[in-house]
């Protein structure tokens, strides 16, 4: 757990950053707020476009964030 976020998303939307940043940061019996990191999903796919989750490349993730 020694590499930083940023270092580990290089090249990646910031919104994995945020997700890595904010998961590391839990407690190990803290409940993840689940509504915020659908939202910053969500947020990136407005923000991509179809053409990021039209070719699937995301596709096991859409399920999750459209709950």
């Amino acid at each position: 757990m020694k590499t930083p976020p940023e270092v580990l998303c290089k090249g990646m939307p910031s919104e994995f950053v945020a997700y890595f940043t904010y998961v590391r940061a839990l407690r190990y019996d803290e409940k993840p707020d689940y509504a915020y990191l659908r939202r910053l999903f969500r947020s990136l796919f407005a923000k991509e476009g179809e053409s990021f989750s039209a070719k699937g490349q995301m596709g096991s993730i859409v399920g999750w964030i459209s709950e």
